[in-house]
């Protein structure tokens, strides 16, 4: 009789949820969620709640719902705790939808199960991405759902739980590595200006803050071809997928315009403390752009009532964003209303008529577009979680990042001087400063491959480039250049003061007179209704002042309106006219910024 062999011994693999108290009248295990009756009942594979979430912010509970899904991978999905009482078959509609199975009209069954977990474990809740409120001032930033917290100590039981579908979720991930990223999307921007200021820009989204600046943009135009979608791409790798929108449109950081301004508020919030991608301005097609831009720096969007007549929490933000297209803000907002000053100072209108791309280090221009636009699809998603790694780990915490940042904002706010810029300009220079200011954090912290010279360069040109943009001006020297543009295109619409009105040369245009010239044709006699035509939405009075500051507007030291004397039908006739100068404005430069200091 041979020698009797040891029983083998069984390895019983453990369950995620084996430490979780079931509901009364269930079982779990690796097949599933049963019944406990005769028939053992499946109701559902196996799902669970794993936690049970709280938002500090606003008091929400939720629970997290873990489960196999039939490709027997492990999944999440947070949620409120009033998706867990709603009527119907949302709930189980919702997570049928990402894979679990759920046996056929069992639905009741599984939200009684899901709704009489006890609270074993509890995680903190957060509805938005971005920099966490620590009441001791650690530096704690939630990158997305995969990556997590990056903090300089440990950080658990924290859940992002937004309040509606993020777009990030599938769009903010990583691919490749820094040092790929490095050299395959950053380093061939060197010498393009336009491209290393779109990745400072979407950096600078991460410092706003603890920069103390307003919410804002950059609005990139001009004919189409000329690089801008692949600006776009460049400044979208930061921090997430890069691909073209067109080729990828669920998987790539660059949204589009094509959106309704409650769904434009839903993206900010989606995208806080970091940038929002906007291509292709034109396909916005509200009549309400005016607005839109107004609440892209109140950082709130509209108070909204619920189902229930409560008053909903306000969503909030802190964003940057970086917009294309081929027409201007100022044009859109035109489409339907009056612009004004400021809402161009809140997305700033930054031309592009030449191409974008200037420098194809030794590459025939379209092969080396080709070559950056795939690159932007293949490595991404590193540079903005390392950013924010270097930071923490530089400063301890958010006072003294606050102060480096201030300090830094300072220096590069007087180094971006110009002469005869209004306040309102200088608040939107400091937005530049606030992306030259991440530039160079950037390269001090090894992430970005550009010297500071190369960073300063960039921020100079496309500074100089929206400074002299006639869009950015103030209302009323916008309206003086309105007059002067009046005064060049209609010329036939001046009669002489001093010739018959029955004389041929003017008997086509006299219904539609703007005005009188004298003989040199150095003196235009605007006439009231003909001056208001000439300075289109702005203020009469306003430009009139400004007129009479840079000495164009004649007349009485104290009034805006002079009497003159012309000649109608063989007499002498006085009107009151606005008096011009036209030498002075038709030679004259409304805006013209000195070079930097």
């Amino acid at each position: 009789m041979g020698e009797q062999q040891p029983s083998p011994i069984v390895s019983i693999k453990s369950q995620p949820w084996d430490k979780i108290i079931i509901p009364e009248g269930f079982m779990l295990n690796q097949n599933g969620v049963y019944l406990k009756d005769t028939d053992k009942t499946k109701i559902a594979d196996p799902v669970w709640v794993s936690a049970h979430t709280h938002n500090e912010d606003t008091g929400a509970y939720g629970l997290v719902i873990s489960f196999i899904d039939r490709k027997g991978k492990k999944k999440e999905q947070p949620l409120f705790l009033d998706a867990v009482h709603e009527r119907g078959k949302g709930l189980a509609q919702l997570l049928a939808k990402s894979g679990l199975y759920i046996a056929h009209n069992k639905e009741g069954k599984l939200h009684e199960f899901l709704n009489n977990f006890e609270p074993q474990h509890w995680a903190r809740s957060v509805t938005k991405l971005g920099w966490l409120d620590s009441k001791d001032g650690k530096l704690e930033y939630l990158v997305s759902s995969k990556d997590g917290i990056i903090s300089n100590h440990e950080v658990n039981n924290v859940i992002f739980q937004p309040e509606a579908f993020s777009p990030t979720s599938t769009t903010i991930y990583k691919q490749g590595t820094l040092e790929e990223w490095k050299q395959h999307v950053a380093e061939p921007c060197r010498g393009n200006p336009y491209l290393v200021f779109a990745i400072c820009t979407s950096l600078a989204g991460i410092l706003l803050k603890h920069s103390k600046t307003e919410n804002g943009g950059f609005h990139f135009y001009g004919r189409s071809s000329r690089g801008k979608t692949t600006l776009a791409q460049v400044a979208a790798t930061v921090f997430g997928c890069g691909a073209d929108p067109s080729e990828v449109s669920d998987q790539s950081f660059v949204q589009r315009w094509n959106s309704t301004s409650n769904a434009l508020e839903g993206l900010l919030a989606a995208h806080n403390d970091s940038l929002l991608v906007l291509d292709e301005i034109a396909s916005y097609h509200g009549k309400d752009f005016g607005r839109v831009i107004y609440n892209i720096v109140s950082g709130k969007a509209k108070a909204r009532m619920s189902r229930d007549a409560d008053l909903k929490a306000q969503t909030t933000w802190r964003t940057l964003i970086l917009s294309t297209g081929e027409i201007s803000a100022q044009k859109k907002i035109e489409e339907y209303e009056k612009v004004h000053a400021g809402q161009l100072l809140r997305l700033l209108d930054i031309p592009t008529h030449e191409a974008i791309i200037k420098t194809t280090h030794g590459s025939e221009p379209e092969q080396f577009a080709l070559n950056l636009k795939q690159s932007c699809a293949k490595y991404f998603g590193v540079a903005g979680s390392g950013f924010i790694k270097t930071l923490i780990r530089k400063y301890s915490n958010s006072h003294t990042l606050r102060y480096a940042i201030s300090e830094k904002i300072n220096r590069y706010s007087s180094f971006l001087k110009f002469e005869k810029v209004t306040p309102e300009q200088l608040r939107a220079l400091r937005r530049f400063a606030l992306v030259g200011v991440a530039g160079e954090m950037a390269v001090e912290l090894g992430v970005l491959p550009f010297s500071t010279e190369e960073i300063k360069n960039s921020i100079q040109m496309v500074a100089h480039a929206w400074l002299t943009e006639s869009s950015q001006l103030p209302d009323n020297v916008r309206g003086c250049v309105a007059v002067q543009q009046f005064i060049l295109a209609n010329p036939s619409r001046f009669r002489d003061a001093m010739i018959q009105p029955s004389n041929p040369a003017y008997s086509a245009t006299e219904k539609n007179l703007a005005g009188y010239k004298n003989q040199l044709g150095d003196l235009y006699w605007f006439l009231p209704d003909g001056f208001a035509e000439a300075c289109g939405n702005n203020d009469v009075k306003e430009v009139a002042r400004e007129l009479r500051v840079r000495g164009i507007l004649c007349g009485e030291k104290d009034r805006f309106i002079s009497r003159v004397q012309i000649h109608v039908n063989g007499a002498k006739h006085r009107v009151q006219v606005y008096a011009i100068s036209g030498k002075a404005i038709t030679e004259h430069e409304f805006y013209s910024p000195t070079p930097f200091i």
